[in-house]
């Protein structure tokens, strides 16, 4: 994790999770039976449009191929992970430098669904995990809380 201070942003490295039903692709067999698809089998299969709102800029690791997996499960559970790394604004309040305390959230939704036909959930057992052998020279990472959020965003008609 990078953070520098003048720029008011951060940059991490993650695995992005992201799970949900889909029971068009349910098939028969046992509960815990999985099938790990191609990644030629994502573009046939519907995604959430997540995007990050406080994003400055990201990409999706490709070397030696795209960094990204998506799992089906028997019952129409999809998971699909990307390893990503991701720049983020952070607005800082410096007045107590250096013995300040900053809030650098991540914040992610959906691109151009609503709330009626998609909602984001923290999975409850594993919302955020730090690797044990992360570390910042300046910084501590105190906590990583994750909360579930709805915002309602302005629709406007007019133009300017």
């Amino acid at each position: 994790m990078l953070i520098p201070k003048r720029k008011q942003t951060y940059s991490m490295d993650c695995y992005f999770r992201q799970t949900w039903v889909d029971r068009r692709l349910a098939f028969p067999g046992n509960p815990s039976d999985t099938l790990a698809l191609s990644i030629s089998m994502l573009g046939r299969i519907w995604k959430p449009d997540t995007y990050f709102y406080n994003g400055k800029q990201s990409y999706l690791h490709t070397i030696t191929t795209p960094n990204k997996f998506v799992r089906l499960y028997q019952n129409g559970r999809v998971l699909y992970s990307s390893r990503l790394t991701i720049k983020a604004g952070c607005p800082m309040n410096l007045e107590d430098f250096p013995m300040d305390i900053q809030r650098c959230p991540l914040k992610f939704g959906s691109f151009g669904y609503t709330s009626k036909d998609l909602v984001y959930k923290w999975n409850d057992i594993r919302q955020v995990a730090i690797a044990e052998d992360m570390k910042l020279s300046q910084f501590d990472l105190i906590a990583t809380p994750a909360a579930n959020r709805t915002d309602t965003l302005s629709n406007s008609d007019s133009h300017a």
